[in-house]
């Protein structure tokens, strides 16, 4: 099974002290079947960037910009891009949920690639409800549900 990663779970280990129920979720996965998305790449970046413009801190703005780098070389072979398969399997799904491009987006990544999206963003719960009357379903997985 392949798993690919929300911006908010990857987000989470950038944390002082991450969700215990996500890292323990994290740790019983085989690492080879985690994957990103270039979309979290930039949204993460993003924040980031933000970060840089807010911060008094610099030297912890280069702390992210360092952990971002590592995960790239991390996930390097497993950073999915939206691509031209990929848009056309968005195209059915966005006609339906408008309002969140960058999530569908990621859910029809998660789709052309046979992944669960793992997710605690209560729009792909919307989104999943909105394409099962189609016929598709975009499996998921909430890791801060598991029982601690």
């Amino acid at each position: 099974m392949k798993y690919l990663l929300d911006t908010n779970i990857v987000s989470e280990f950038y944390k002082p002290v991450p969700d215990s129920s996500v890292v323990a979720w994290f740790m019983k996965q085989d690492p080879s079947a985690i994957y990103l998305t270039a979309i979290t790449i930039g949204e993460i970046r993003k924040g980031i960037e933000k970060k840089r413009l807010q911060s008094h801190y610099p030297t912890s703005v280069n702390r992210f910009i360092d952990a971002l780098a590592h995960m790239e070389l991390t996930y390097a072979g497993r950073i999915w891009s939206f691509d031209q398969r990929v848009a056309h399997v968005w195209a059915s799904i966005a006609l339906h949920y408008p309002d969140k491009i960058l999530d569908t987006q990621i859910a029809a990544i998660a789709l052309a690639n046979d992944a669960v999206l793992v997710t605690r963003d209560q729009d792909f719960i919307n989104i999943a409800q909105k394409i099962a009357p189609l016929g598709i379903a975009l499996p998921l997985v909430n890791p801060f549900d598991v029982i601690r």
